[in-house]
């Protein structure tokens, strides 16, 4: 079954084709598939197609004001803040 309305069974919208890299804040899915913990809208997938190639000149040439992450001996500078189980 589709969705009401489409002229095929799958919601998928197209590609999203990313060469270099994504930063963010929160991450939302791209594309739900009827197997998704998230659920699909009536059994089908919904969203994009990914295809990815990330930047592995990144690991030794970071952009310009990236933060540092570990010091000269590789100790990280980051904290955890927090950690536990996220109620759904």
């Amino acid at each position: 079954m589709g969705i009401p309305g489409s002229t095929n069974a799958l919601d998928m919208r197209g590609d999203i084709n990313l060469w270099g890299s994504v930063v963010q804040s929160y991450r939302g899915y791209v594309r739900r598939n009827s197997s998704s913990t998230l659920g699909a809208y009536d059994g089908v997938d919904i969203g994009y197609f990914k295809n990815y190639h990330y930047d592995y000149n990144l690991l030794e040439y970071p952009p310009p004001f990236w933060p540092e992450t570990q010091t000269e001996n590789g100790e990280s500078l980051l904290q955890m803040a927090s950690y536990g189980e996220v109620a759904y």
